[in-house]
């Protein structure tokens, strides 16, 4: 799934059995009005108390990153997360004030560890910015570093990782990461 845009949680009358191709999905049963979860093996109440509080973790790019190198990973925002599952979701907003056309790459990694990526084309239009959205569900044995990265096929001083929007900007949120500890 790498569509962040808001959308309504599904309300169902039964929750269906769990299965890997319903890992990561959220519904509201209709009986009790309580979003569960699906990691893929069972069904999460979303709602329950007593088991904890929710834990989460953000983090948002400070200051531009120029991609002056054709194909080479640069990093955003990254945040340190204790041992357990964690959703994982991260915006990129790339800019270019050029007329090269150029296919933007980001993923959601570790450096070495990759666990989600997206790609898009970026036609030849001066002043133009692409967005990618990427969403992961990533299990960690131990406290690891996630950041999300972005590349350029086309490297100049023109190409850059926005930190905040070039007009109508609402501060330094146009490229970040959130994590939610889902168990």
């Amino acid at each position: 799934m790498k569509d962040l845009a808001y959308r309504a949680v599904p309300v169902v009358t039964v929750l269906p059995a769990p299965s890997v191709s319903l890992a990561g999905v959220i519904a509201r049963l209709a009986s009790d009005n309580k979003p569960y979860w699906c990691d893929g093996t069972q069904w999460v109440d979303l709602s329950a108390s007593g088991g904890g509080s929710l834990s989460s973790a953000s983090a948002a790019l400070a200051a531009d990153v120029s991609l002056t190198t054709s194909n080479q990973w640069y990093d955003g925002p990254g945040v340190s997360l204790a041992a357990g599952t964690w959703l994982v979701a991260a915006t990129i907003t790339q800019v270019r004030a050029a007329t090269t056309a150029e296919t933007i790459y980001g993923r959601i990694s570790t450096g070495t560890v990759h666990y989600a990526s997206t790609q898009m084309y970026h036609a030849s239009v001066n002043g133009t910015g692409v967005t990618l959205s990427l969403n992961a569900l990533i299990t960690l044995a131990a406290t690891t570093s996630i950041k999300c990265q972005c590349a350029t096929s086309a490297g100049n001083t023109n190409s850059r990782m926005k930190a905040a929007l070039t007009a109508n900007g609402s501060g330094n949120n146009a490229t970040m990461i959130t994590a939610l500890k889902v168990g």
